[in-house]
């Protein structure tokens, strides 16, 4: 049976000529030889219209495993070479742009520093036996990370230098930030009482985003990926047609 068409693919196609790449969370690795498929994954519908819009199809696989579990995985070289022609073979399987790694769970900050640097280092390895692999394929080599700053470090296990040098795009996850900027950020948020307690809500709006994007530029920062697509305010579209390029959005399965 045809799976419907889901809201985010319709934002797609929607604002095609502002999107070069789309990746949907389709995927998920809990193990070296296995990558767990969501449903809808590999959807020909889905990956042939937005490939006829001109979008690239580039699906993000998230994993299951913590931090040491992830260290044992990729210390061994056998592991990791199992790890990684799984993924290959999940790019190959469909007409795929490449794929885009958003491993969250390995990065646990609380963790012990030595554990931490066998991830980070393993991770380092993982990420250019991959990418050499689909770039062999003509394929590109995605990553989503954690944001770090000088007064902040959410993603201890990131090398950004050799990430930055390796991967064709590097995205940082910057929408947790929101509870640590300043006064003077322009995002928008409010507070509200429910059983006594008063809650804080912070989230983006098209104003808000206006206000980020010349900061970005003044620091390098180049295009704009959204978490998710048919989640963000319509008024945000003619906010990023202004700015000088194309951006990326994943697709959830709203």
């Amino acid at each position: 049976m045809r799976r419907k068409p889901t809201g985010a693919y319709r934002d797609a196609l929607a604002h095609a000529d502002q999107l070069h790449t789309v990746s949907p969370f389709w995927y998920e690795a809990t193990a070296a030889d296995r990558v767990t498929a969501h449903p809808g994954a590999g959807d020909r519908t889905v990956i042939d219209g937005l490939h006829r819009a001109g979008i690239k199809v580039v699906p993000t696989v998230t994993e299951s495993l913590d931090a040491a579990a992830t260290a044992r995985l990729l210390d061994d070289p056998k592991s990791r070479a199992t790890h990684v022609d799984t993924l290959v073979r999940l790019a190959t399987a469909h007409p795929y742009d490449g794929l885009d790694l958003d491993y969250e769970r390995m990065n646990e900050p609380a963790a012990a520093p030595a554990l931490l640097e066998r991830v980070r280092t393993g991770f380092n390895t993982l990420i250019t036996e991959l990418c050499d692999r689909l770039h062999a394929l003509r394929k590109e080599c995605v990553a989503a990370v954690f944001p770090r700053s000088a007064t902040r470090d959410d993603g201890p296990v990131h090398d950004y230098a050799h990430l930055g040098r390796t991967l064709d795009r590097l995205r940082i996850t910057g929408y947790n930030l929101h509870n640590a900027l300043d006064p003077v950020s322009r995002t928008p948020h409010f507070t509200y009482t429910e059983d006594g307690r008063q809650r804080e809500v912070w989230y983006q709006d098209a104003r808000g985003i206006a206000a980020h994007l010349p900061v970005l530029a003044r620091y390098g920062v180049t295009g704009t990926a959204l978490w998710a697509l048919d989640f963000e305010e319509p008024g945000l579209w003619p906010v990023l047609a202004a700015a000088p390029t194309r951006g990326a959005g994943n697709m959830s399965s709203r």
